[in-house]
């Protein structure tokens, strides 16, 4: 069952969309091939999906980089909401910001909207035990197999 977007998220979204939108042209869009490269790489990953209007995700991303900063071993991947929706469906993201942590391609954790520095620092600590063999992946809270990529 999918979760609905606040109100004033989706229509901010929406008015962005229709207003198309200008992203900086720094940013990297990447191929439906790099895409699938980046998901199914064997390994800890952390996603974090987010959008420029995004005021909770704004307010989340100090929290998040910090904890990026302090577990170099977890990749964290900053997914721009509007811009790799492939990425968005494939993990059925609805809700901003959304936390995602992946070990071989298997959802382990998820926080829907803006959490706690200790709430990320937790998420980043269980990935490093599971890839560690500390924690058995089979204990992962929120599991479930993502489905394959086109």
């Amino acid at each position: 069952m999918k979760k609905i977007l606040p109100f004033i998220a989706l229509s901010a979204g929406a008015a962005m969309l229709i207003a198309g939108s200008s992203r900086s042209k720094s940013r990297k869009r990447l191929s439906r091939t790099e895409k699938s490269a980046e998901l199914d790489e064997d390994g800890a990953r952390i996603y974090v999906f987010e959008a420029e209007w995004c005021d909770f995700c704004k307010k989340a991303k100090p929290a998040l980089l910090e904890v990026a900063e302090n577990h170099p071993s977890i990749p964290f991947k900053f997914v721009d909401f509007d811009a790799e929706r492939e990425l968005v469906e494939r993990f059925g993201v609805t809700l901003l910001p959304t936390v995602i942590s992946t070990i071989d391609g298997v959802e382990t954790a998820r926080i829907e909207g803006q959490g706690s520095v200790d709430q990320y620092t937790q998420m980043a600590k269980d990935a490093e035990s599971m890839v560690s063999g500390a924690i058995p992946l089979s204990s992962a809270s929120g599991k479930k197999e993502l489905p394959p990529g086109d």
